[in-house]
């Protein structure tokens, strides 16, 4: 995780997954922590045939809003915003067990966060 002030921490994470109906919906439990900070992210996304529409919720900020974006094959590239406070753009790349997670946000002291996690057997 990178940080305006120039300093990089490293951020640990692990996330929970659930796909519903058929596939097209799927609920995310995402929870981070670096040296400094705590991110608690659960969120919904609807795939309407490769266009993604949802909403998420941060505990620990207490931050909301919605999400929009694209789907095409295993990488989603999504735009997430809580009015005009905050926005990120998230680009996931899910390739067999791992799962890569490249977050740009605008608005915020952190000016990128890279994760890489690998699912528990």
């Amino acid at each position: 995780m990178s940080l305006q002030n120039g300093t990089k921490e490293r951020i640990r994470c692990r996330a929970q997954y659930v796909v519903t109906e058929n596939g097209t919906n799927l609920q995310q439990s995402l929870r981070c922590d670096s040296d400094t900070d705590q991110i608690r992210i659960n969120a919904h996304i609807n795939d309407h045939g490769g266009s993604l529409s949802g909403g998420w919720a941060e505990e620990v900020h207490n931050a909301s809003g919605s999400l929009r974006g694209s789907a095409h094959g295993d990488t989603l590239s999504i735009n997430v915003a809580s009015g005009s406070a905050f926005s990120a753009h998230m680009s996931i790349v899910t390739a067999g067990g791992r799962q890569s997670v490249d977050i740009r946000p605008k608005g915020i002291g952190v000016t990128d966060v890279s994760v890489t996690m690998t699912k528990a057997r």
